[in-house]
């Protein structure tokens, strides 16, 4: 990238820094106004949400609070009435008394039907006027002796209990939110007479919390002590484990109309807390936190959009200023290309004071001393290329080549045409494997192929005293390896085993076999082998200048392609010839 940066002309380099300045200086611009509007909406967000808890949380609480006083005035006024401790008796032998009762208890409850948001009335009964005369409004204590409300005011002593689904308990079958208030009998304030149930229909409750929703996206939750919904207005489906998940999100010391921040479901929420007096209710707000950012996202498109409008007459006045500035660099330039076709005499005046006419007057110094300069250049450049030349041919070998030439010059004294075209055939193959376009990579089979087309040039050099084997499976012939690893173990055979023998006479075989993730390669002479000490060496950099670096550069090439726990291992005894495994590893590439 800096390459790239560095060879580009002046003008696009400095076009492209005023695009850069401003560009960037829109980007700071946009990132701290949407910070700023990030934080302004989060505050407006907050606040907004603390005015909704506070409007709502009053609301239930004025509701809840009527009620509860209604009923309170209800069993302080009519706790003494003889409906409440009428013995049965005193019905059947007063055949009008139960009419009177139920007038004067219809009339007394009629103060609490008055009270807003109430649908209806019941009561349940330890007396006779129930038990004796049971319908649809006067229950006998006793049927309800396992309900939860019934534990609460019997049990524990509470003089309140709220219940969901009425006296029945079943939201299902009584959509009711009930204030349950204990009726104690007047002589004995230990005793229970019964309870007086105030049914509210949960639609009310619907109705209070709907304006909480500031949002489409909002979810307004009521809930009690037993984490049952008791409302709710969300487009989500509430549920135990959401709620659940919101009260875990809870700070430990949390205040009534307060906020946080806390995650649900992976999704980031602004949470409102209230809890309502004269009741276990407690009221939760959640806000997307996606819903806070909108306002200054939608901000900050109309940022991006401004840019992308503007955009085309910024790149168009940058590419001007780019053009004015540059113009006099580029006529100082055309001008110096004139002298690199060796016209030095072209004399520029200068025509501003600025930087570039400094430049202008300079260059007519530095034509003066170009030409000394260019010839100086081709000077060194010419010995730093003879340099290069000299350093390529020191890298290569010329053994094998020479000893191949000597071959087919030997061939033609003799006239062996023949054998002539096949030398010049598989010497031009091995070398053409060899140098494979200049890529280091190869595959198993080509480099099998280059071993054959070494060992036919050494068959004719030997009359045919090599037998090559290779045994390697159809399916690994596609392997990936670097090129030139196989020969110097080869050769290594050839020479220091097999044509050590009396015979000069022996066979090479190669096999391929797969472990795992590593391929591995054994070559393996019936040569004359060798003691720990040679195999040693073989893997070891020669001290001597004239040694063998084959085996040694192929080992190196192993480790720095492969790594450390690749490599070459030797296993011979001498006289039963030697055995050389490669270890490489399957997804060999060449990266370079």
């Amino acid at each position: 990238m800096k390459q790239q940066l560095n060879g580009l002309p002046i003008r696009y380099k400095y076009f492209l820094s005023l695009l850069v300045i401003v560009l960037l200086s829109f980007g700071i611009f946009a990132a701290i106004n949407t910070y700023y509007l990030t934080s302004d909406s989060k505050k407006q967000m907050e606040l907004s949400l603390t005015k909704t808890l506070e409007q709502t949380s009053e609301l239930l609480t004025y509701n809840t609070s009527m009620i509860k006083y209604g009923s309170d005035i209800f069993v302080y006024q009519y706790a003494e009435e003889p409906y409440f401790t009428a013995p049965a008796s005193s019905y059947r032998e007063t055949p009008g008394l139960y009419t009177l009762h139920q007038a004067q208890l219809t009339k007394h409850l009629f103060s609490l039907q008055e009270i807003p948001n109430v649908d209806s009335i019941e009561m349940c009964l330890n007396g006779a006027f129930a038990r004796e005369y049971p319908n649809d409004t006067i229950y006998e204590m006793a049927d309800y002796e396992k309900r939860d409300w019934y534990h609460a005011i019997d049990v524990n002593k509470a003089f309140y209990t709220w219940s969901l689904g009425g006296l029945e308990e079943n939201p299902s079958t009584c959509p009711y939110i009930t204030l349950i208030r204990k009726i104690p009998n007047a002589q004995d304030l230990r005793s229970l007479n019964g309870v007086v149930a105030v049914n509210v229909k949960l639609s009310v409750l619907d109705s209070i919390l709907e304006p909480a929703q500031i949002s489409f996206d909002t979810s307004v939750y009521l809930m009690n002590e037993k984490e049952q919904v008791l409302s709710c207005c969300s487009s989500q489906k509430s549920n135990t484990a959401l709620l659940t998940g919101l009260k875990e999100q809870f700070p430990l010391q949390l205040s009534s109309n307060s906020s946080f921040y806390g995650k649900l479901n992976g999704r980031k929420y602004l949470i409102g807390y209230s809890a309502i007096d004269q009741s276990d209710w407690h009221l939760i707000i959640t806000v997307p936190y996606s819903r806070i950012l909108s306002q200054s996202t939608k901000i900050y498109s109309s940022i991006l959009v401004t840019l992308l409008l503007i955009l085309p007459f910024v790149i168009l006045i940058s590419y001007l200023l780019s053009i004015l500035i540059s113009k006099p660099i580029q006529t100082l330039i055309a001008k110096m290309k004139q002298a690199e076709t060796g016209d030095f005499n072209i004399p520029i005046a200068p025509y501003s004071k600025d930087e570039i006419g400094q430049l202008n007057r300079s260059f007519n110094v530095m034509l003066t001393k170009l030409s000394f300069l260019l010839d100086e250049s081709y000077r060194l450049g010419k010995e730093k290329k003879n340099e290069q030349l000299k350093a390529l041919q020191v890298q290569i070998n010329p053994h094998f080549l020479y000893n191949t030439l000597d071959l087919i010059n030997l061939m033609a004294i003799n006239e062996d045409t023949q054998k002539i075209q096949t030398a010049i055939q598989e010497l031009s193959k091995f070398y053409r494997l060899s140098l494979n376009s200049g890529s280091d990579e190869t595959t198993l089979e080509d480099e099998l192929a280059h071993i054959r087309h070494y060992v036919k040039i050494q068959n004719l050099r030997f009359e045919d005293t090599i037998n090559l084997e290779i045994e390697v499976p159809p399916e690994l012939l596609k392997c990936r390896m670097f090129k030139i690893c196989l020969q110097p173990l080869v050769e290594n055979a050839m020479y220091h085993g097999i044509l050590e023998k009396d015979s000069e006479a022996g066979t090479i075989r190669i096999e391929a076999h797969r472990e795992l993730s590593y391929l591995y390669l054994t070559i393996r002479d019936d040569g004359v082998g060798m003691d720990e000490a040679t195999m040693h060496g073989l893997l070891e950099k020669p001290t001597d200048l004239h040694g063998g670096y084959g085996v040694y550069n192929v080992q190196e090439r192993i480790k720095i392609n492969y790594g450390s726990d690749c490599g070459i291992s030797y296993e011979s005894t001498p006289g039963d010839g030697t055995t050389a495994t490669l270890k490489l590893k399957m997804d060999y590439r060449d990266d370079r």
